[in-house]
């Protein structure tokens, strides 16, 4: 259950900062935690989120041979975030750490 939390928020996370497609958010998670956290795949977050309305595809682009398709996150993945956040925040809390 962290896990998938975990995960779902660090994509909210990254898409509150301008809408990306999955390999994109994988290298920036990677690059942002100096590989520290990999992840093989995001797709099945992705595609919870996106099920669960807090993400949207907001563009489809043919880079080369590649298409890309991009997520944005929605008012509710945003409410989502902000959930997540305090609940992960409360635990720290509770731990005795600090804050992220």
């Amino acid at each position: 259950m962290l896990k998938k939390a975990t995960t779902e928020m660090l994509v909210l996370f990254m898409l509150r900062q301008r809408p990306n497609y999955i390999y994109q958010l994988t290298q920036e998670i990677e690059r942002l935690t100096d590989k520290q956290l990999k992840f093989n795949t995001l797709y099945l977050a992705v595609y919870r989120l996106e099920a669960n309305g807090h993400i949207y595809i907001s563009e489809k682009r043919a880079e080369g041979s590649h298409l890309r398709v991009y997520y944005a996150i929605t008012p509710q993945g945003e409410e989502y975030y902000q959930s997540l956040k305090a609940t992960f925040d409360d635990e720290l809390r509770a731990k005795g750490e600090n804050n992220v």
